[in-house]
This record gives C-alpha cells, sequence and structure tokens, in this order.
C-alpha cells in the first residue's frame, strides 16, 4: 500500500505576529481566513484583544475593552466575529474583577455585549458560524459560587444554562456548527471533573468519561463531535495524557506524549479541525520542557518546533488552533526574549500526511479514494509511465474534484494502460503560495507489482 510521504524538511512556514505595540501577545484562535484571535499587553501592562489581518499579512486590530481596563479575545468564526470578555485587572498587582462577555460585529468590528445571563460575572470562550456561544458564567458572586456553562443563542434567546454532571461547576470550552458544545462538568461530590459534549443547541450533557483515571477535561470539538483534551490514565492520576474521542463524543483514544519514559509524561490536546487533526502541548522526550505537537493520528504526534526552519530563533511554547487549513496559532519566544503569538502555514499540502484510503486496479480501470484535507480545493489525478529521470512525464487523467472539508473523494482512470503505471494527486487552491500553483506531489500508487 502506498504511504504517507514527508518529503519537505519543514512543512510549516512560521509568522511571527510580534508584539503588536506591546510586550506580549498570543494568539487563542484562528479561523479559516487565517484570522487570529487573541489578546497582547499594552505598553502600560492593560490587556486589549485582537485580531489579526487574514494570515498575518496586514495590522492588528485592537478591538478595544468595553469600557473596562482589559479585555481577551476567545474565539472567532469565520465571518470574523470575536469574543471573548473585559475584565478590571490593575498592574502589577494583578487584582481582578468581574468579566463581561463580548461579541464582535463581523471582521472584528464593534463589540456589544453578548446577553443578559443574570451574572455579575461570565466570560465567552467560543463561537461558531451561526453566532452560537458558549464560556461560563457565576451563578452568583464571582469567584465564590459556582460556575455554569452557557449556550447562547444567536436569535437574542435567553441564555440556557447546561447544568453539570451533577456536581458544582461547569465550563463550556468549545462549539461546533451544530450548537454541541464541548467543557469540563464536575461528578457527585466535587471530588473531579470529566470531558462532556453536548447535544445540539443547549441540550444535555454527555459524559465523555476518562482514559482509566479520575477526571478528564475538554477543550475542543469538530463539527463531527470529535471532543479532544486530556485525561488521567490511571488510580494515582500520573501521567495526564491528551484524549481525541469518537465522533459524537465517542470511545476515547489516549493520543501519549513525546516523553521516551511513558511512566510518565503530560499532554493535553487544545484544539481540533474537521479532520480531527489536533494541536495542543507535550512533554519532550526527555521530559525536562513543553513543546506544542500537532497529531494527525495513532503514533502520528509530531513536536513543531521540529517542523518548522530552524535557525530563526522563535521557539514555539504553545499551540491552541487548528484550522481546517491546517493553520495554527498559538505563542512562541522570539530572539529578542519577548513572546509573541504566530501562525504556522503549512508549505504545501504535502507537508501532510497523505491518507489514502484505497487503491484499486481492475483491469484498465485505476482509482485512488484519498482524504481531502484541503475543502474548496481541487484535487487531480495523475500518471506517467516512469520515474526514471528523463522519462517522467505527468499527466492529468480523469475529472478533477472540489470536495468540501475532511471528504473521501474516489479519483480515477479508466485507461489504465500498460503492467506499471505510478499515479500522484495535485491540488490547486487559492490559499497555497503561489496562489492558484500546483502543490508537490502528496501521493503516489501504482500497478500491482509497483507502487511507490
Amino acid at each position: 500500500m502506498a504511504q504517507s510521504q514527508y518529503q519537505v524538511p519543514y512543512p510549516f512556514i512560521l509568522h511571527d505576529l510580534g508584539n503588536l505595540g506591546g510586550t506580549f501577545s498570543t494568539g487563542y484562535a484562528i479561523n479559516d481566513r487565517g484570522e487570529v484571535a487573541g489578546y497582547y499587553f499594552t505598553a502600560d501592562g492593560f490587556r486589549h484583544a485582537f485580531l489579526s489581518a487574514p494570515n498575518g499579512l496586514g495590522a492588528a486590530r485592537d478591538l478595544g475593552t468595553l469600557g473596562k481596563p482589559n479585555s481577551y479575545a476567545q474565539g472567532v468564526n469565520d465571518s470574523g466575529q470575536v469574543v471573548g470578555y473585559s475584565q478590571d485587572y490593575i498592574p502589577p498587582v494583578g487584582s481582578t474583577g468581574p468579566a463581561i462577555s463580548f461579541i464582535s460585529a463581523a471582521h472584528g468590528g464593534s463589540l456589544q455585549l453578548l446577553g443578559d445571563f443574570g451574572s455579575s460575572s461570565n466570560s465567552a470562550l467560543a463561537v461558531n458560524n451561526l453566532s452560537q456561544v458558549t464560556g461560563y458564567f457565576y451563578t452568583g458572586a464571582p469567584y465564590s459560587s459556582p460556575s455554569h456553562a452557557f449556550f447562547a443563542p444567536s436569535d437574542g434567546s435567553p441564555v440556557v444554562d447546561l447544568g453539570t454532571l451533577g456536581g458544582a461547576n461547569s465550563t463550556g470550552a468549545s462549539i461546533n456548527y451544530y450548537g454541541r458544545v464541548a467543557g469540563t462538568a464536575d461528578l457527585p461530590g466535587g471530588s473531579s471533573g470529566h470531558a462532556f459534549l453536548s447535544a445540539p443547541n443547549g441540550g444535555a450533557l454527555k459524559d465523555l468519561g476518562t482514559l482509566g483515571g479520575a477526571y478528564s477535561n475538554g477543550y475542543a470539538v469538530n463539527a463531527s463531535g470529535q471532543v479532544t483534551g486530556y485525561s488521567s490514565i490511571n488510580a494515582g492520576n500520573i501521567p495526564q495524557l491528551a484524549f481525541v474521542s469518537a465522533p459524537n463524543g465517542g470511545a476515547l483514544t489516549n493520543m501519549g506524549s513525546l516523553r521516551i519514559d511513558t511512566r510518565y509524561g503530560f499532554s493535553e490536546g487544545l484544539g481540533i479541525n474537521a479532520a480531527g487533526a489536533v494541536v495542543g502541548v507535550t512533554d519532550t522526550a526527555s521530559g525536562d520542557a513543553l513543546t506544542p505537537f500537532i497529531y494527525y493520528g495513532p503514533g502520528l504526534m509530531e513536536d513543531l518546533n521540529l517542523r518548522i526552519k530552524q535557525g530563526s530563533g522563535f521557539v514555539l511554547k504553545y499551540a491552541y488552533a487548528i484550522n481546517n487549513y491546517y493553520q495554527i496559532t498559538g505563542y512562541g519566544q522570539a530572539s529578542n526574549g519577548e513572546y509573541h503569538a504566530f501562525i504556522l502555514t503549512p508549505q504545501d499540502i504535502d507537508s501532510l500526511p497523505t491518507a489514502i484510503r484505497s487503491l484499486t486496479r481492475t483491469g484498465t480501470s485505476f482509482s485512488m479514494r484519498v482524504q481531502a484535507y484541503a475543502g474548496g480545493g481541487t484535487y487531480f489525478l495523475e500518471r506517467t509511465p516512469s520515474l526514471d529521470p528523463g522519462a517522467v512525464n505527468w499527466q492529468v487523467v480523469g475529472s478533477p474534484i472540489t470536495p468540501a472539508f475532511d471528504q473521501v473523494i474516489t479519483l480515477s482512470d479508466a485507461n489504465a494502460a500498460g503492467d506499471t503505471m505510478f499515479y500522484r494527486v495535485e491540488l490547486t487552491h487559492s490559499w497555497l503560495t503561489p496562489a492558484s500553483a500546483k502543490s508537490v506531489k502528496t501521493a503516489e500508487g501504482g500497478g500491482p507489482a509497483k507502487k511507490r
């Protein structure tokens, strides 16, 4: 069978978003336009929410604070609506007061209060493409009363209290297109919490369980209901490792960590895209530091610091979110010692493992079923009778396909003449650089006797 290929040594291009005129910045969310939402420290020590230009190519926009000293952007949808919260903060002491949730107009426009929570403190953490929002609110006095996850409809209907799993507290951390909220909720007795996935539009919470330990936390969910986060895996609650669930909050898969000594280790999944690729943070191989990772599937966790060009002086620290084009945001340390938000953009589609579902050759017909990692792009099947230098002659065969995100597509050649033929998939997409240029080869397959 044809296998994944890694032909580009540093598949992600690093774009440092800088300090935005202050001393620190971090990205928390990224939409499919490549716009990053996060916050930065102003020169006088306050925090302000920002939205970057698409792909970081242009000035970021300071979103303001709704009249309070500070604001924190936590989520963004594909329209550029940003959600987060504004809060009192007195530098350098750092005392805080009640928070108020906001949602912006499209493209990081003016901020407005999210809704009436009947609460003196509430924080919005995520928004979907229907402008539905989740987060948490305090049921009484801030910091001393229980906090509950909420679902805020986009039509102005009352905010829904999602409750808990029988304990005191819960938090809604992420929301997918169908209004399903992922987060963490306490169990009865308050001894531990479990990750949950709600039914659509503020429905009942489903306990996702753990990897064998006492607790789990849910941080992100994709359109198919895959949830990622972290869990303890045994009674001793060491190690604590990232998980990804099956669709619809199904069985949890232990993603492991990069630490060699598996008796210990730490990892947590913080973001997930439609294809189920997860980003987060993990122990390094030695266990003496943390590093951000990308996870494509079982056995395919990679240190992102090893997937960017070396020698830049920029060290990635946390990866918080990944979009459907595999762009990643978080923060890292620049060569001058400051911490900056970043965007990682794949150099081309070949930087991703090629998910070949099947290769079939019957008589003179050849078919390749592949995972479409870049929805909205156009995929082509090409063939050549030889890979020998000077004899390679790639030709497009069959009909091109423009799929949706994460769709499994079938590319076919009805006239696969000859004993051996080599095939590859090519992609055109406006997101690639240069625009509309084909990527390098992503997969190859041959006839029954030879496959590459």
